[in-house]
């Protein structure tokens, strides 16, 4: 851009020359091997921050994996016979007196023994919705695991659990659909 007034043209024209003065002056902060050196300590720091975050993700993931196991532990069902105590036979129990101060009809049913080959329908809900929570947990651990690019053989382990948990599923839902179709 042409500059048209005078005492502007002498204006940038001492500005001009202050500035190449001013170059010669001063040294530059650094040069290029600085500059190259300080690249390569930030290319080194970023590497070490990635290894890091590897490391903490690896950590959350293994945590992850025992606090899942850990719940899933703790929500399966204990057998109620290996909580109690041995119980006498039924007949045992037959010759035991019911208390006097139940109702007679009460006090015939509980001297009878129970019929050994009694069919009992229980229910697959409970079961349906607990695999389908455990396929959840699994289905996240998996992407997790991919995000964090895991081995090839952890992120098989994790698919193996979660077909196995699968086949679980299609098994219940098969004897579900098997117990409907007996007369009850």
């Amino acid at each position: 851009m042409p500059v048209s007034d005078p005492h502007e043209k002498e204006a940038s024209t001492g500005l001009r020359e202050q500035l190449r003065e001013l170059a010669t002056q001063l040294e530059p902060p650094f040069d290029w091997v600085e500059l190259e050196h300080r690249a390569q300590r930030r290319l080194a720091q970023a590497r070490a921050r990635g290894v890091l975050r590897g490391i903490a993700a690896s950590v959350a993931l293994v945590l992850l994996v025992v606090a899942a196991r850990h719940e899933l532990d703790a929500r399966r069902p204990v057998s109620p016979l290996a909580s109690q105590p041995s119980t006498p036979s039924p007949a045992a129990r037959v010759s035991e007196a019911p208390p006097s101060d139940l109702p007679p009809d009460l006090q015939r049913w509980l001297v009878t023994p129970p019929d050994p080959h009694a069919i009992v329908h229980v229910g697959t809900r409970l079961a349906v919705a607990d695999l389908q929570d455990r396929i959840v947990t699994m289905d996240a651990m998996l992407n997790e695991a991919r995000l964090a690019r895991l081995s090839p053989p952890q992120l098989e382990a994790i698919q193996a659990q979660r077909a196995s948990l699968v086949d679980s599923l299609v098994w219940v839902r098969y004897a579900d659909t098997l117990a409907s179709e007996v007369p009850r």
